[in-house]
């Protein structure tokens, strides 16, 4: 069993917001929703269904987790510059890894499919099996957080593309432990989800930040206490007069 999943997909920082499509797949970067769900060996997992739309540098992520114990919530990004979550209770120093966690995930399952159908999802026509050995690793991250999978890894399942522009996936991914105490030598990630693209905004301009908390974004304390400063995200108050997402993108264009 792997020691932990963060060991996988929370491995360093650096200094930016994060995206989803930067440097996927090209042939796999077109779709900008996507519902996954990941789990660990025989873990129950976690939900996240994600819309996203790069050119205004929005997205927003539904939360529905089962392991450790069952939450559920919402999180996403404005324009690029701030985080929002709603219902949502995230650990202090740590706010910043309710979006990089889901991200990554995403992106390492788009990323594998990139590897498996390098012709983008047009080369699949129905259902199809998949069953690949490989021996190249796969980095993969967003501009705040970054994972690695060591080679050899093999990934099993299957994908069915539909007529409709949307895309199913069941895949089954073992990889080789990731700490030394370990118990087994390999461990499994369980990726089944869908692909498809949005047909509205992520966020509406009307729509009410009532319920939402706002997170600004950049170097934080460090969160061991060295000393150091670390990327993360930090909890504001809204300015005056900022009632909807209209006014919280305005405002976002006004910060450095």
């Amino acid at each position: 069993m792997l020691a932990n999943v963060r060991n996988i997909l929370l491995a360093a920082a650096a200094l930016a917001a994060p995206s989803f499509a930067q440097d996927l797949p090209k042939t796999w970067a077109d779709f900008s929703t996507l519902t996954l769900n990941f789990s660990e060996d025989q873990s129950k997992g976690t939900t996240w269904s994600g819309v996203f739309d790069e050119k205004a540098r929005d997205f927003l992520i539904d939360v529905q987790m089962l392991d450790p114990q069952p939450a559920k919530g919402r999180v996403g990004m404005v324009a690029g510059r701030v985080m929002v979550s709603k219902g949502m209770t995230l650990r202090p120093g740590y706010e910043i890894d309710a979006i990089d966690g889901p991200i990554l995930s995403m992106r390492l399952v788009l990323t594998v499919l990139g590897r498996v159908f390098p012709d983008g999802p047009g080369a699949i026509v129905g259902l199809a099996e998949v069953g690949r050995d490989d021996d190249v690793g796969i980095r993969f991250g967003t501009p705040s957080a970054s994972g690695y999978i060591a080679p050899p890894w093999r990934v099993s399942g299957t994908v069915e593309n539909y007529n409709a522009g949307a895309v199913a996936f069941d895949l089954r991914m073992t990889v080789p432990a990731q700490s030394k105490d370990a118990k087994n030598a390999t461990g499994v990630l369980n990726f089944k989800g869908r692909l498809a693209t949005r047909t509205g905004p992520v966020f509406r301009d009307g729509d009410s930040l009532e319920g939402w908390t706002v997170y600004t974004l950049g170097p934080q304390a460090q969160r061991r206490g060295t000393g150091t400063l670390d990327y993360g995200a930090k909890p504001i108050a809204t300015p005056r007069g900022v009632k909807t997402f209209g006014e919280l993108r305005a405002f976002a264009a006004t910060m450095r």
